[in-house]
């Protein structure tokens, strides 16, 4: 809508926005922002054109498929990355007067993990590892632990967990765990085939000079760590996501280790198109048209060892709680806490668990340090840190009231 609104030709196709929020999936995803119709492909959540996946006593289908039959195109995905290919010629060839903004939402690797069967041969059963830490964090609070409601809502791993006695303290066998791993695998593959169609039609167009390109996941995965399966915590492997920007003024091939957010997206992509950046959001920001409560990442585009944000914050429900979750270069510390719906804000007061991860000496975060007594000085400043929030993490922002 924002490049909408500063003289861009926009246009968009897939899952942008989750289904359900905006103008809603039928509406075609928030009808204010695009200049052009926006595409959806058929059966989205699902593998193939007829939607005839093996289904089972469960509402949904298997968690994963290795389609024998389809090819590329007849998946959504599939669809998704040739309708954005005719985008990009329809733009160049019709709209060539005014700079395009596509957006390109893939579904895959999400659930079910369903993709032709030639990138399922990729991962042989017998090379695929098993999860380094599959046991649930010593010292966790008894609110931390999601039980996978998502990933056994399919009929097939449902009924795997019965088999195996799945619980908080007892994974998947070993033989459930690769399978499901390799399936995720599979449709990662899938959709990096769809992502890399798009970027040759980019180039054989003469474009990638003189386009930003931004890459991201809304949320990582777990794939037996932490004895966990989807995406429903605030461990490292669920608020973990890709993020790569390609700018013909930035360096290629290089990696970040500085703390990034995915409300960073907003900000860095009209900062590199040139356009004005949106300013900080206030605490209220239901009157304010256009804000951002993300930085601009250009300064890190171009310089990617350079100095950043001392911390990334996330946040995931539990029933009437909500767990506050803070990722410093060394430490993650989390705190579960009340929450107050009406005011939505939190009720610091009404702590329910709390967890400190040491990730120099403990990376897959299996030992919970926030009761060592020797960590308390630790635990209260970065709990000072947790609650001053993100409007204090950065150099050069102030309070907006």
């Amino acid at each position: 809508h924002y490049f909408k609104n500063n003289g861009y030709t926009t246009a968009g196709g897939g899952k942008i926005f989750h289904p359900g929020v905006c103008d809603g999936y039928e509406f075609g995803e928030d009808k204010l922002a695009w200049s052009l119709p926006y595409y959806h492909a058929p059966c989205p959540q699902l593998g193939s054109l007829p939607c005839a996946e093996p289904r089972g006593p469960k509402t949904r289908p298997h968690s994963w498929f290795s389609n024998e039959t389809a090819m590329d195109d007849q998946l959504p995905d599939g669809m998704i990355a040739l309708n954005a290919i005719e985008q990009l010629q329809n733009l160049t060839k019709y709209h060539s007067d005014t700079p395009f903004f596509l957006a390109v939402g893939f579904h895959k690797p999400h659930l079910p993990h369903i993709a032709p069967k030639k990138y399922f041969d990729m991962y042989p059963m017998e090379t695929i590892d098993l999860p380094g830490n599959p046991s649930v964090p010593k010292g966790l609070p008894d609110i931390t632990w999601n039980s996978c409601s998502e990933f056994l809502s399919y009929n097939d791993s449902h009924e795997e967990a019965k088999q195996d006695h799945f619980s908080q303290h007892h994974p998947m066998n070993d033989v459930t765990t690769k399978t499901h791993r390799r399936a995720y695998y599979a449709t990662t593959s899938f959709v990096d085939a769809q992502i890399g169609r798009v970027l040759e039609a980019l180039d054989s167009m003469g474009l990638t000079n003189n386009t930003v390109v931004m890459l991201w996941g809304d949320h990582g995965w777990h794939l037996g760590e932490n004895n966990e399966w989807a995406k429903h915590t605030n461990f490292e492997h669920a608020t973990h996501v890709p993020l790569i920007v390609s700018s013909p003024e930035g360096q290629h091939g290089t990696v970040s280790q500085a703390l990034t957010e995915l409300v960073d997206v907003y900000p860095t992509l009209a900062d590199l198109a040139g356009l004005p950046v949106p300013t900080e959001c206030p605490v209220d920001s239901s009157n304010v048209d256009v804000c951002t409560e993300g930085r601009s990442l250009a300064p890190l585009v171009l310089k990617p060892n350079m100095t950043w944000s001392p911390a990334a914050f996330s946040q995931w429900p539990k029933g009437s709680a909500m767990g506050y979750t803070m990722r410093t270069e060394r430490y993650r510390y989390t705190e579960w806490v009340s929450y107050n719906h009406t005011a939505h804000v939190p009720v610091w007061s009404e702590l329910k668990g709390t967890e400190l991860y040491d990730f120099v000496s403990d990376p897959t975060e299996t030992l919970n340090h926030a009761s060592d007594v020797k960590m308390a000085d630790l635990v209260h400043q970065l709990s000072a840190q947790l609650h001053a929030g993100w409007r204090h993490n950065a150099e050069g922002r102030t309070v907006r009231l």
